[in-house]
């Protein structure tokens, strides 16, 4: 699992950004452990290759891809 920082610096932006983005529906859903979040790297490289769609196309794309 990575942290924002990490998420931020695997796609190339900054942590502000990512934030940002997350706040606004941009990225992927975080797993969320206590008050913390974190992404799968995994999750992300798929997404980043997929050309960083929003967060509920991406759901609709991944999770046709776990099952």
């Amino acid at each position: 699992l990575l942290a924002a920082r990490d998420a931020a610096n695997l796609c190339g932006v900054s942590q502000r950004t990512w934030r940002s983005w997350d706040a606004g529906g941009r990225v992927p859903q975080a797993v969320e452990i206590g008050r913390s979040k974190f992404w799968r790297r995994q999750e992300l490289e798929h997404w980043v290759q997929l050309g960083c769609p929003g967060r509920e196309a991406w759901q609709s794309i991944y999770g046709e891809k776990k099952s």
